[in-house]
């Protein structure tokens, strides 16, 4: 028999468990039926694994090539089941440059080189070992549309797109109820040189985490 204002998503619940040790049934199978003070637990990035996120971290660097501008993307596939949270876009200038940031909520199209096993870690060993989410390079792509960001640097000197929890960036890869532009999901992040050449480069760091979506939060 159901309960009232019965907790229907099980991670809340596994994490409760998990951080106070506790045995047996359910430990918090319902909500409070009135507002009420709290003294929230100390979740930290140390327990994101209880609450099933998995962090990662990525480096991916390119150079360029003549007439065409380098480029790094971050791809959420559609359709994954997945939400991603990119937590920090570290972008590093090896030469006075802008660097170009296009974000689409759609996670199709076809993946550049991808970086490198060796250069994308997860950041906890008690969590999923591999991510969903895809980083890749090219140096022979077109420039893109600046419809997310335009930083400028001086050489040998590095920034941080993100400033606040706030600026972080969603993509959810799950299908819509009804067929859109963005049926599917996901979301493609792409930063790219402002600069042609053999001189020019893309470096950038990627961190962020994932986990499953659930049901309510489909699209």
């Amino acid at each position: 028999m159901a309960k009232f204002n019965e907790i229907l998503v099980g991670r809340f619940n596994r994490a409760l468990q998990k951080f106070t040790g506790i045995k047996g049934l359910v430990p918090a199978p319902t909500l409070a039926s009135e507002i009420m003070p709290v003294f929230p637990l100390p979740f930290g990035v140390e327990n994101r694994y209880l609450e099933s996120w998995s962090r990662f971290t990525a480096i991916a660097s390119t150079g360029g090539a003549v007439g065409v501008q380098p480029i790094v993307k971050f791809r959420l596939p559609a359709n994954s089941n997945i939400v991603a949270v990119l937590e920090r876009v570290t972008l590093f200038f090896r030469a006075t440059d802008i660097l170009i940031g296009t974000y689409t909520p759609q996670g199709f199209g076809t993946d550049f080189t991808v970086v490198p096993a060796t250069r994308l870690t997860a950041l906890d060993a008690r969590a999923q070992p591999n991510p969903t989410a895809i980083v890749s390079t090219s140096t022979g792509i077109g420039a893109q549309i600046a419809n997310y960001g335009l930083w400028g640097g001086v050489a040998n000197s590095s920034f941080e797109v993100m400033q606040t929890i706030d600026a972080e960036l969603v993509m959810a890869g799950a299908a819509p109820a009804t067929p859109t532009v963005n049926a599917g999901g996901g979301g493609t992040l792409t930063i790219q040189s402002n600069t042609a050449g053999a001189a020019a480069t893309c470096e950038v760091v990627f961190q962020w985490r994932e986990r499953f979506l659930e049901e309510g939060e489909r699209l």
